[in-house]
This record gives C-alpha cells, sequence and structure tokens, in this order.
C-alpha cells in the first residue's frame, strides 16, 4: 500500500483498535529494572547487602531482554493484522510511525550526550549513533562509552530490527513465518556459540552482550508468539498463584546465576533461556490469560501509566544518574551521612517525574501526529 495520506482511512477509524492492556505492566517493570540496575550500579555500599541480593541488582539488565520480546511480539502482531486486513504492508507508513515514536528522544539523548561528555571525552565517536550503529561501534572498540549514552545499544538493535522485519513479513507467507522466527532463534544462538570459540574470553563479552545477532533470538520469540496468537489466539485460563511462583521463580535464578557470564559455549549461548522461560511464563501470564486477576484500581493506574512513559524512563534515567552524581558527588557528604538508599529512591523519583513531564508536553503530541499513519488503529494513547 502506498503512503497516499497523512490522514487514516475512515475505514482504519471504524475498525476496532488492536489493545493488549497487559503490556503496559509488563514495560512498567522492566524500565524499573533497568533503572534500578544503573542507579546501584558500582556503589560499595550496597555490597553490605546479602549476596543474593546483590546478585538480583546484579542481573536486572534481564529487563531490556523483557523489552526485545514485547516489542518483537507487538510489532510483529500489527504487521499480521495490517497484512490480513490489507492484503500488504505499507512499509512508508511503518517507517513514518516507528521514526515518531523512536527519533525524538533517542536523538535528544544524543544530543544531550555530546553536550555532556564530547570535550572530556574526544575518544567518543557519536556518528554511528546517528544511524543506530553504536552497539556495532561499542563492539569495534570493545568498551562502554559513557553512562548517558550506553543504554542506547538496546535501541540500535530494535531498529536495526525494525529496517528488516516489515520486509520478509510482507515477502514471506504468514504460514512459513513460525521457519523464520525459528531460523533466528537457531541463528542467534549459533552465532554465540561462533564468538565463544572464535574470540578470546575477553573479545567476547561485549560481542555476545551488544551485538544485533546475539541478542536478536527474544525478538524473534516475541514474533513468535505473535504468529501462534493470530493465527490461533491464545486463551488461557492460568490459576492466579502461577503468576507470583513465577516471578519468585525468576528471582530465585537471578540470585544464582551471573547473567552476564559468558566464558564457555554453553553460558553464552544457552543459559539465558534459563530465566527467558519465566519470563515468557510470566509474559502469557498476563497478556493471554482470561483469569488475570485485577489489581486495586489506583495501584494499576499507577502501573499502567508508568509503562505508558517507560520510553522516557528508559531514556532519560542516565543523564539523570549523571547530572545528580556530578551535582552531588559522593566526597561532598559528611563522612556517615552519605545514604545509598537515599540516592537510588531520588533518583527513580527523578526520572519518573522527567519522565512523565516529557511524555505530556512532548511525547504524547507527537504520539497524536504518529496515530495519522496507521493502518491498523491501536489503542494505547
Amino acid at each position: 500500500m502506498p503512503l497516499q495520506s497523512a490522514t487514516a482511512t475512515p475505514d482504519v477509524a471504524a475498525r476496532p483498535a488492536v489493545q493488549f492492556t497487559g503490556l503496559d505492566s509488563l514495560r512498567c517493570f522492566a524500565a524499573l529494572a533497568i533503572v534500578i540496575y544503573h542507579s546501584t550500579l558500582g556503589l560499595a555500599e550496597l555490597r553490605q547487602l546479602p549476596r543474593s541480593v546483590g546478585k538480583v541488582l546484579h542481573n536486572l539488565p534481564v529487563g531490556v531482554d523483557f523489552f526485545l520480546l514485547i516489542s518483537g511480539f507487538l510489532i510483529t502482531y500489527l504487521l499480521l493484522a495490517e497484512k490480513s486486513r490489507t492484503g500488504t504492508i505499507s512499509l512508508p507508513r511503518f517507517y513514518v510511525r516507528r521514526a515518531l515514536r523512536i527519533f525524538p528522544l533517542y536523538f535528544l539523548i544524543v544530543g544531550v550526550a555530546w553536550w555532556l561528555h564530547a570535550d572530556a571525552h574526544p575518544e567518543i565517536d557519536f556518528r554511528p549513533y546517528l544511524y543506530f550503529w553504536g552497539n556495532f561501534w561499542m563492539i569495534e572498540t570493545n568498551n562502554w562509552t559513557v553512562a548517558t549514552l550506553n543504554p542506547l545499544w538496546s535501541l540500535c538493535i530494535e531498529e536495526q530490527f525494525y529496517l528488516v522485519i516489515p520486509l520478509l513479513v510482507l515477502l514471506l507467507p504468514t504460514r512459513r513465518l513460525p521457519a523464520l522466527f525459528g531460523g533466528i532463534v537457531v541463528l542467534s544462538i549459533a552465532f554465540r556459540i561462533y564468538a565463544t570459540l572464535s574470540l578470546t574470553v575477553e573479545g567476547n563479552w561485549m560481542t555476545i552482550y551488544c551485538h544485533t545477532l546475539s541478542r536478536c533470538d527474544l525478538l524473534a520469540l516475541g514474533g513468535l508468539l505473535a504468529w501462534r496468537h493470530f493465527t490461533q489466539p491464545i486463551r488461557l485460563q492460568l490459576a492466579p498463584w502461577l503468576l507470583p511462583a513465577a516471578g519468585l521463580f525468576l528471582g530465585l535464578l537471578l540470585s544464582i546465576i551471573d547473567g552476564s557470564d559468558f566464558s564457555t559455549t554453553h553460558l553464552a549461548a544457552f543459559k539465558k533461556y534459563l530465566y527467558v522461560a519465566p519470563l515468557m511464563l510470566i509474559f502469557s501470564y498476563v497478556v493471554f490469560n482470561e483469569l488475570t486477576p485485577t489489581a486495586p484500581a489506583a495501584v494499576q493506574r499507577v502501573v499502567d501509566y508508568l509503562g505508558k512513559i517507560s520510553y522516557g524512563l528508559y531514556m532519560y534515567h542516565s543523564p539523570i544518574i549523571f547530572s545528580f552524581d556530578d551535582n552531588f558527588p559522593l566526597d561532598s557528604f559528611p563522612p556517615n551521612e552519605y545514604n545509598p538508599y537515599l540516592r537510588v529512591v531520588i533518583i527513580v523519583l527523578l526520572t519518573v517525574a522527567v519522565s512523565a513531564v516529557s511524555y505530556e508536553l512532548f511525547e504524547k503530541q507527537i504520539l497524536r501526529l504518529k496515530k495519522r499513519f496507521e493502518v491498523v488503529r491501536t489503542a494505547r494513547a
């Protein structure tokens, strides 16, 4: 379908909106996991916590995997819905929608990172981030950059996925998509094995952690779930105790394993699926379960809102951490008066406040514009 008009057709507006109400709750917890991880990273005082708690904090980047799973599911489902309703996929409209959602905050943070760090860190090449190639630049340098810029590697992977997946969904028959997504998972495992066998332990870590081929399996698993739900709707009736049980099991795993240990082939290739399994169970419980109990209304509204602003939570938290620590460095406090727990609470609250203001005054206006390019109407604000 060619891009003919900037306004949605009456037919699109009249059709029922696609809505997965549980996704905002999942986004909320995925984003908060990343915010808490980065706000506790490197704090010596937190080493006094029980070892299992410290291990859980160390493994909170699992939130990135959850984001990738959610993104793969939602994007693939919307593409399948569009292809089913119209017989094709409007690539121009798709790319415009993705650009309107991702670009404004992404390039704002790239600009903020350049403003804050360019003079002090001339070794950083900001140009790859302008075309979403930052994860490969980090792999090439085999190092992190600065806190403000570091989280953008996952956005680069998502944008690379968004560039390719609509073409594949458009060109392949829908019945062939399980083979496509299954092949991507196998390719990702094979790539991690290759990286472990062909590179030194020091050289393979950044490759396995940040390379698109290493991370695309979660996007593909989300796509596989979307295909299954689209072709044969998944309707589950899971007992209420299963959700807290899955959460406790995930917490137990994260308190034992080291999610960033890629020192052997089996750890690099397969270990992640230990915690991906309960993540997929939690996802299925929230999204597909017909017996999901409702939380208190006030709590649910807060969780849903945090899910709506989760992109801002992810994008703003690193510059907020940098700015807070730059203005309130540890050595500026009298002895025994520094409270690391209060610091974490303040950073989380500041991140929520900044993200909410950004969403209400900036992002929401762009989201309204984005709706003008929808082919399949969504119910999200």
